[in-house]
């Protein structure tokens, strides 16, 4: 009995076709290094269904103040103290908020009639303090003789005897310091042999404004959970095209009040949806808490509905499985069928393939055998002549050299470090988070603030490097073929390099 998904039958509108899925799963076999090129034409699929997926996504922008005591070298110049007036609290200071859901942005403000001038805490006043080099006494030890105030020294000497014959000879001799004169003592470069060094606290001039500020950090922060019965990995589900099928922002989004999903519209709106996503939704927003000291300025829950289409296919003796899903048509395809001519080639050549993925592909579960004709019969008097045997692939060249980013690597705050990021070809999206970042090469901020150590060689969060959890950055890459996400982390270096 023949299983396979009936492809005759007319698909419904804007619908994908088998045939459709086969042309989204080549053009990714093609953009893959080890894909096996024209096969996924031929393959033997025994299913093709759509089963639908939502993306719940909950955000929250807030704002935080922090107030600090600080102070600043102080020359002259006016003063805003408290009896210009009352010292606003850190809520008090009006500022302009950027725009709603902005990701990320930080400033500090000086707060009014906080400024007071006191005399420098570290120099007591005088503008200078002990040289930390010679503790004050304004000469080091030596460091050509170390102390000694003498210096070994060896020289070698050439003498000819009466007959005409050389030798040569070496000696060691001891002399005085050259950088001491004897003494094993040398002026100290620091202070130049005053005993004192400008204070750096007060740059020297002996009083300091104190004054308060404030940092001020508006922050969005993004939570989603994503509703889909196959195997096919979550996150991919985010990062993929889909079409808004509810949306919805307010100072403050409450949790649904249940029975919604599937029984009525859905939060007020005309859309409907099924429990799950309405569970997905209240469990979103139940994270969103916030402490004392953390202002919340609103709330936006979006809701997607994604495209999922899942095809079985056999291979040997064994069924596999791949998606075309996203109203961008991405493809995810594991364990698809590698190429041995171009494996084989590599290896040849001397490029490094992953030994599982050779073993789990080219030995462990072979191509299924093309059908064998039967030839005609023919008398054959003479001794069969051999095909000869296909020619070795030539090593393949050596990679380009690809486009660097423009302009110099960007400065960094504390916690950060800065990536420079090359593709081939250039000029593909980069998305972080899924906000774009600009268009390749350039350079990206990644976190690189560990997460404690690692636990049974395992991390929670991130990847464990040298017994440390350091933080991963998942990096989209998008192009006129498709789309590719790489984990970028601070161990991979300044250069990271996608091909």
């Amino acid at each position: 009995m023949n299983d396979a998904p009936d492809t005759t039958s007319p698909a419904a509108p804007g619908a994908l076709t088998l045939e459709d899925a086969r042309l989204f799963l080549e053009q990714h076999a093609r953009t893959t290094t080890w894909g096996r090129r024209g096969l996924a034409a031929r393959l033997d699929v025994t299913s093709f269904e759509r089963t639908g997926a939502f993306d719940v996504v909950f955000q929250s922008y807030t704002e935080t103040r922090v107030p600090e005591e600080t102070h600043e070298p102080y020359a002259s110049g006016p003063v805003d103290g408290p009896e210009n007036g009352r010292a606003p609290g850190p809520w008090e200071i009006l500022l302009k908020m950027p725009p709603l859901f902005t990701q990320d942005h930080r400033v500090v403000v000086r707060v009014p009639h906080t400024e007071q001038v006191r005399t420098c805490f570290r120099c007591k006043g005088g503008g200078s303090v002990t040289c930390s080099t010679c503790s004050g006494g304004g000469r080091v030890t030596c460091g050509s003789c170390g102390g000694d105030g003498r210096t070994t020294e060896t020289r070698t000497t050439t003498e000819t005897d009466a007959q005409g014959n050389t030798s040569t000879r070496t000696e060691t001799y001891t002399s005085t310091c050259s950088g001491c004169w004897g003494s094993g003592r040398v002026t100290c470069s620091t202070c130049g042999g005053s005993g004192r060094v400008t204070c750096s606290t007060c740059a020297g001039l002996g009083r300091l404004r104190h004054f308060r500020r404030v940092h001020v950090h508006w922050s969005t922060r993004t939570n989603s959970r994503q509703i889909e019965k196959t195997d096919l990995p979550d996150q991919l589900v985010g990062l993929a095209g889909g079409d808004v099928i509810h949306s919805e922002e307010e100072a403050r989004i409450e949790p649904g009040r249940g029975g919604e999903g599937g029984a009525g519209p859905y939060r007020g709106a005309f859309t409907r949806v099924n429990a799950d996503v309405e569970a997905a939704a209240n469990a979103l927003i139940a994270l969103h808490a916030f402490p004392e000291g953390e202002k919340l300025h609103g709330q936006r829950l979006v809701v997607r509905a994604v495209p999922v289409y899942e095809a079985r296919y056999r291979w040997g003796k064994e069924t596999r499985t791949f998606w075309v899903f996203g109203t961008d048509r991405r493809v995810h395809a594991p364990r698809y069928p590698l190429s041995p001519w171009r494996v084989g080639g590599a290896v040849l050549g001397g490029v490094s393939v992953p030994a599982a993925l050779v073993g789990a592909n080219l030995l462990g579960q072979p191509a299924p055998p093309p059908p064998v004709v039967p030839p005609p019969h023919v008398e054959v008097v003479a001794k069969p002549v051999l095909p000869e045997p296909p020619p070795i692939p030539a090593p393949p060249p050596a990679p380009k050299v690809l486009e660097k980013a423009k302009g110099a690597r960007p400065n960094v705050t504390v916690g950060k470090t800065a990536v420079e990021l090359r593709t081939d070809p250039p000029g593909m999206d980069v998305f972080v988070a899924g906000k774009k970042l600009g268009v390749s090469p350039l350079w990206i901020t990644i976190p690189s603030r560990g997460a404690g150590p690692c636990k049974q060689g395992t991390c929670a969060l991130g990847r464990c490097t040298a017994g440390a959890c350091e933080p991963v950055t998942k990096v989209e890459i998008r192009g006129a073929e498709g789309a590719r996400i790489v984990e970028v982390a601070p161990s991979d270096g300044e250069l990271v390099e996608l091909r």
